[in-house]
Formats: C-alpha cells, structure tokens, sequence
C-alpha cells in the first residue's frame, strides 16, 4: 500500500502537473479495467516512472487477494449451510 498511498499524495500535491495527469489516467485505467497507453509513463521523470511502476505491481498483488479472498467466501459458502444443519437441536 506504500506506492499507493505515495501517489495519492502526488495526485493532491501536483494535480495539473504531467505527471499527475498521467498517473491520474493510470489509476483511473486501473480502476475501471480498461486500456492505458504505455508510452505515457515514458514522460514521466525516472522517479515517478518507478513510482507508476510500484503502483502496477501493488494494484496487481491486491488483486490476486481480492480474488483468493472472493474463492475462499465461494467455498466457505458451501461448508456454512452443512455446518448450521449439525448445529441444530435434535427433537
């Protein structure tokens, strides 16, 4: 979450700047799964290019947990149902 939170704080410090437009475009790609063009981030000065860089490999690691956690709520799903019937009192 480090490269996030930095570029959250570039984006509020440098909002009409190129590289806050580029990497504002780049969160927003990111966001709403959809096209982003790479040759942008080559305006972009060698700090903010690693910065952009650490932010693709963040964004990529939370996705791979959000998608471990959404399998793990699909097969928790399926025990819960067996769990609460063994639970219930016998007549």
């Amino acid at each position: 979450m480090k490269a996030i939170k930095r570029v959250r704080g570039h984006l509020i410090a440098h909002p009409n700047s190129e590289s806050g437009k580029i990497l504002r475009s780049l969160v927003t790609a990111l966001g709403e799964d959809r096209e982003f063009v790479l040759t942008d981030l080559y305006r972009l000065d060698f700090e903010d290019f690693e910065l952009a860089l650490a932010l693709l490999g963040e964004w990529r690691l939370d996705r791979h947990y959000a998608s471990r956690l959404a399998l793990f709520d699909a097969a928790t799903m399926g025990i819960a149902p067996n769990v609460e019937r063994r639970k219930k009192p016998r007549p």
